[in-house]
């Protein structure tokens, strides 16, 4: 199965509502949180 960009957001909180609506209908999910925690 290959991969694809679904959404893009900068809010990690907005990524996890998302991400559980996802899963809720069976849908993989994967986060990639590129934020560099040395920035915050």
């Amino acid at each position: 199965m290959d991969w694809f960009l679904l959404y893009t957001t900068r809010n990690y909180a907005e990524a996890n509502i998302i991400k559980g609506r996802l899963e809720e209908n069976s849908i993989e999910v994967v986060l990639l949180n590129k934020q560099s925690s040395t920035y915050k």
